[in-house]
């Protein structure tokens, strides 16, 4: 199993379709602080 930090980001999630397309289990983590502002999602999407 491959645990990736930053799961739902842009890096974070490319990273982990290379990985399950070779056949690895993975498992993602996403530290979400709270913030006033409105975050983006991954790769700058909303």
């Amino acid at each position: 199993m491959i645990l990736i930090t930053g799961g739902m980001g842009c890096i974070g999630l490319h990273t982990a379709r290379c990985f399950l397309d070779a056949g690895e289990a993975v498992a993602l983590t996403q530290f979400r602080a709270r913030r006033k502002h409105e975050q983006r999602g991954a790769c700058g999407r909303r």
